[in-house]
């Protein structure tokens, strides 16, 4: 499985990676372009941001919706 991750998670792009899935961190993308890029990449989304997983689910793009603030939790 491939993954975007936004802004607000670059610890989680990180330890994706060192455990060798391909996970792309988007620190200046907009939404919009970054749910474009999910489904041309075909890449499921790793977010905070409540709206752009809502705008993900919407178009059926596989998406994660971390609700924790501590990466433990």
């Amino acid at each position: 499985m491939f993954f975007l991750v936004d802004a607000m998670l670059g610890n989680i792009a990180k330890k994706l990676q060192l455990l060798g899935f391909d996970a792309e961190y988007c620190s200046d993308m907009e939404d919009l372009k970054l749910i474009e890029k999910s489904k041309n990449e075909q890449r499921a989304i790793i977010s905070k941001d409540r709206e752009l997983i809502a705008r993900a689910r919407k178009q059926n793009i596989t998406s994660v919706h971390i609700t924790k603030e501590n990466e433990i939790e």
